[in-house]
């Protein structure tokens, strides 16, 4: 499905997630999306590495207050309220899933829940 690489590199993030599904782009990539725009030194892609390379990854990187995310050059008000936005749906989105029914004592569920990769 992915085997011509020439041609995927040959798309945006934003066409790729469309053509082949968000779960083929990596990491960087799918913060690019959310991003939008970088910065004049600095591309949308190199902007989400760096982001992603400071707070260690998502986890840290959703976790983070607007102040903390306004200190990476590039990341004004707007792009911090958009991350912390999208921090808030997730957690409700966890939040409904752990609500609809037992999880703890639903190994598939819970393993779904917890590691949805």
């Amino acid at each position: 499905m992915l085997s011509n690489s020439k041609s995927l590199n040959n798309l945006r993030p934003r066409e790729r997630l469309l053509k082949y599904g968000a779960e083929h782009l990596p990491d960087e990539e799918l913060l690019a999306i959310v991003l939008r725009t970088g910065t004049a030194q600095l591309n949308v892609i190199s902007l989400a590495q760096r982001l992603l390379e400071h707070f260690g990854g998502f986890r840290a990187l959703l976790a983070a207050e607007a102040s903390n995310l306004q200190r990476i050059k590039g990341i004004g008000q707007a792009k911090s309220c958009e991350l912390l936005a999208i921090s808030e749906i997730t957690r409700r989105a966890l939040k409904e899933s752990l609500m609809q029914g037992p999880t703890m004592n639903q190994p598939k569920k819970l393993k779904t829940t917890a590691s949805h990769d």
